[in-house]
């Protein structure tokens, strides 16, 4: 599900990915976690805590 896009970022010259889900999401940041995402920050979209991860490629 990760791999795909990482690949194609790579391909194109990034160096990083930068992604967010919200606190309730258990399942995609157990996801962004195994994969190798590191939880960068946490904010608040109106009343949804949302928890931003980034990877370096």
């Amino acid at each position: 599900m990760l791999m795909a896009p990482e690949q194609r970022y790579r391909d194109i010259g990034y160096g990083m990915v930068r992604l967010d889900t919200s606190l309730s999401q258990a399942a995609a940041r157990r996801l962004y976690e195994k994969n190798g995402y590191s939880e960068t920050g946490r904010g608040m979209i109106r009343n949804l805590e949302i928890v931003y991860y980034s990877k370096q490629l």
